[in-house]
Order: structure tokens, then sequence, then C-alpha cells
């Protein structure tokens, strides 16, 4: 039998509502996660609301999961396992403090070989299911381009040329991390305090990038 909520219940569900819609209309009391998600090295970077633009108030954590030769069914599923399930354990760490952040992960490249992308896309999945279903977080995606868009106002063209240009970047505000993965969670994390309306880090002059009608990162000519 379904046991009716009492006065006193009802009030503190609704009061806990209220301060969830409140946080959401306040992007400023939330911070932001990004996700760069790789079979090999997961990395996750979280950027907290009152965030100063050093290393010190962030925090970074990296997964590694190496495989070799031929691999099987149950280490497929067990490495991707592995890395969903630390980082939810890096996630609840942070809500224990910010229980209103937001999750965007790195869309995929599908310029990537088919079956990498396959292999990606279990991981992301997962990824979601896990969030969605242990803390009710929605994972958001950010286009990568945009994300370094932001950050270096450019892209630089060539192939292999955006990797080194964004931790040229990075290094000329004192960041270095310990890893390209890392680095590159950084920038989705950047990247979505902008589209919150916080500001991150960017090499752009003012005025050098506005929004779209969406709310999107664009470049202006």
């Amino acid at each position: 039998m379904r046991r009716t909520k009492g006065g006193g219940e009802i009030a503190q569900s609704i009061a806990a509502r209220q301060r969830v819609g409140r946080a959401l209309l306040d992007p400023h009391r939330m911070g932001v996660v990004g996700l760069d998600l790789s079979l090999t090295g997961a990395a996750a970077c979280y950027l907290p609301p009152d965030w100063d633009y050093t290393m010190a108030t962030m925090r970074t954590k990296l997964v590694g999961y190496q495989l070799t030769g031929a691999i099987t069914p149950l280490e497929r599923i067990a490495r991707i396992d592995h890395i969903a399930t630390s980082m939810k354990v890096f996630i609840r760490s942070i809500r224990q403090t910010d229980p209103y952040v937001k999750v965007y992960v790195e869309g995929y490249a599908f310029s990537a070989r088919s079956s990498a992308v396959t292999k990606l896309a279990e991981l992301g999945g997962a990824m979601r299911y896990a969030l969605w279903t242990t803390f009710g977080i929605a994972v958001e995606e950010m286009v990568a381009s945009r994300a370094r868009v932001y950050l270096l106002g450019k892209l630089p063209r060539g192939k292999g040329t955006q990797k080194p240009a964004i931790v040229a970047a990075l290094n000329s505000f004192g960041f270095e991390f310990g890893s390209l993965d890392e680095a590159d969670a950084f920038v989705v994390a950047n990247a979505a305090r902008a589209e919150l309306g916080m500001a991150g880090i960017t090499l752009v002059e003012p005025g050098a990038i506005k929004l779209d009608v969406d709310g999107k990162l664009v470049q202006r000519r």
C-alpha cells in the first residue's frame, strides 16, 4: 500500500524543488564538469561556481585502462564499467559541496574510424546512463570545435595543429596539465562556463566572441 505524504514531507519536497529551480535559474551557483572520454585515458575537469581562474581551485581526474592484444567481450565491458564507476565516484565527491553541478562531454569525432566511434559511443552511453540513474544528471554535449574556438578564437588549420595550439594557449595562462586528456576536459568545462553566462579563459579580445539566438558560441568576423 502506498503511503501518503504528510504536510511536513510535502513542504520539504516543495522547498527542495524550489532550491533546485533557483539554482537552475542562476548558473552562477553551479559548477561544471567537462568530460573527455577515451577508452584508454578518460578525463574529467571540475570548475567550481567561484572558480578564480587558477589551477589551485579546479579538480581533475584521469582514468586509464589499457588493454593489449585481442580484447574479449568481457574485457570491453569491464573497461567501460571501470571508467564509468571511477567518474561516478569523482562526481559524487563534487556533489557533496556542489549539488547542482552540470556535466558536459566532448562530442564524438565522426571523422575518426567508424569502429573507434562505435566503441567510444558505448562508453558515452554507459556514462550518460550511470550519471542519470545515480544522480539524475543529464549530460550535455559540447562540440569540440566550439569549445576550442572559445579558447583560441581561431582554429589553426592542418592535421595535428590544434592540440599543440591548445597546449600553448593553456601554458600562456600558467596551466600545465598532466595529460592531454585532462587539458581537453578543461577546454570543455571552460566553454561550458561561457555558455552558462560565466566567464572562462580565452585568448580572444573582448567582443570577438558572441552568442547566437540559441545561446551557442559563435565567432564574430
